[in-house]
């Protein structure tokens, strides 16, 4: 058991560098082809693709009308989270529990 212990360990810890790089690269890779006007690249370890994204600005007139529904949202959904723990501290509601396992690296 000890071995997989230490092996989820580090697992645990190279995803995150991994992610990391993967986050580097992805820019990196990203500037070189827009740099070069290409939409992509296919590689013998498969096909990279540049697209669009868009990123919308919106009037003033919108974000007044989104805060109100925002608050509205909020409103109701703290109508039902006291809703949920009236249930469940009467016995209405019911649960079921399985294991779970959870993880917190040591720091170094």
């Amino acid at each position: 058991m000890e071995k997989e212990l230490e092996e989820y360990a580090l697992l645990d810890s190279q995803e995150k560098e991994i992610a990391s790089k993967k986050a580097l690269l992805r820019t990196k890779i990203t500037e070189d082809l827009v740099a070069k006007g290409e939409k992509g690249a296919v590689t013998p370890f498969g096909r990279f693709s540049i697209s669009e994204l868009k990123t919308w600005t919106y009037t003033k007139a919108f974000a007044v009308k989104e805060k109100a529904f925002k608050a509205s949202i909020k409103e109701l959904s703290d109508e039902v989270k006291a809703l949920k723990a009236t249930e469940e501290s009467t016995g209405d509601a019911t649960f079921e529990s399985r294991p779970s396992l959870s993880f917190s690296a040591i720091k170094i």
